[in-house]
C-alpha cells in the first residue's frame, strides 16, 4: 500500500492542505497516523475517501452532511450511499428553493426601494414621508429579475429573466411546482433545458398544463411543451442560458 504526504495528497485529491486539515478537526475523516518521521501518513484509501467529500461538497453540502455520508461511503456499499445521498440531495434541494423564494422575495423590496430612492430628494431632514424611511408598497408587484447576469431594464422584453408574482404567491407556485416535479421518474438533458418523465395520467397532465400556463403569464421567459407518449407524459421546460440555474433549481438536472 503506497504512503503519501499531505502536499502530495492535496495534489492527487483536489482538497488543499488546510481543508484536509479541517475535514479532519471536523471529524469528517480521520486522522491519519503518523510515521517515524512524525509526519503524517496517508493510504490510497484516504485519497478516495478525499476524492468522494470533494465530489459531496460540490453540491454545498454541510459538515455534517458530509460526516454522515462519509461513514456510509466507509461500509463499501455503494446502494447504502446513493440511497442516502438521495435524502440528503432531496434535502438540500428543497431548501435552495426555499431560498430562491426568499431572495426573490429581498429583491422584490429591494427593488422598491430602489425605485423610490431614484426620486428627488426633500429638503431638510429625514422624515416619515421621506423615501429613506416610507415604505410605501408599489400599485403592482414588481416584475423581479430572476438572473445574476441579465438586469431588469427599461427596454426589457418578454424574454427578461424576471418574476412578476407577489412574494406570498411566488412561495405557493414553488410548493405547487415541487409537489408535481416530485412524481417524475427521469430527468433527461434536451437543448436548452430538461425534460422530465411521468407516468401517464390524466390528473398529472392537467396539473402540468395548469402550471405551465399560470408560469407563462408571470415568467414569460420559460418555453414549456406537453407530450403524451403511450405510457409516459413527457414535459420539457427550456430557458435562455441566463436562467438555467433557476431552471436547475425548480425542475432539477438530468440524470
Amino acid at each position: 500500500m503506497s504512503s503519501y504526504r499531505i502536499a502530495e495528497v492535496a495534489d492527487l485529491s483536489g482538497v488543499p492542505a488546510t481543508t484536509l486539515r479541517y475535514y479532519e478537526d471536523a471529524g469528517v475523516v480521520s486522522r491519519p497516523s503518523r510515521g517515524d518521521n512524525g509526519y503524517r501518513s496517508y493510504t490510497d484509501r484516504d485519497i478516495d475517501r478525499l476524492r468522494f467529500v470533494a465530489r459531496a461538497k460540490q453540491l454545498n453540502l454541510g459538515t455534517g452532511d458530509l460526516r454522515e455520508l462519509v461513514q456510509v461511503w466507509e461500509t463499501d456499499d455503494c446502494s447504502s450511499v446513493q440511497h442516502r445521498m438521495a435524502e440528503v440531495v432531496a434535502t438540500r434541494l428543497t431548501e435552495t428553493q426555499e431560498q430562491i423564494a426568499d431572495l426573490v422575495e429581498l429583491a422584490a423590496q429591494l427593488q422598491a426601494v430602489t425605485g423610490r430612492l431614484e426620486g428627488t430628494p426633500a429638503a431638510g431632514p429625514c422624515d416619515e414621508d421621506c423615501p429613506c424611511v416610507s415604505q410605501a408598497a408599489p400599485d403592482t408587484p414588481p416584475a423581479v429579475p430572476l438572473s445574476r447576469s441579465l438586469p431588469l431594464s427599461a427596454d426589457s422584453t418578454s424574454a427578461t429573466i424576471a418574476c412578476s408574482l407577489d412574494p406570498d404567491a411566488m412561495h405557493g407556485r414553488i410548493d405547487d411546482w415541487r409537489r408535481i416535479v416530485a412524481r417524475a421518474v427521469t430527468r433527461t438533458a434536451v437543448g436548452g433545458g430538461v425534460a422530465l418523465q411521468f407516468p401517464a395520467d390524466a390528473g398529472t397532465a392537467a396539473e402540468l398544463a395548469r402550471l405551465a400556463v399560470a408560469e407563462q403569464q408571470c415568467c414569460a421567459f420559460f418555453d414549456f411543451r406537453i407530450r403524451l407518449a403511450g405510457p409516459v407524459i413527457e414535459f420539457e421546460v427550456r430557458s435562455p442560458d441566463e436562467a438555467s440555474e433557476v431552471v436547475a433549481a425548480m425542475f432539477g438536472v438530468p440524470s
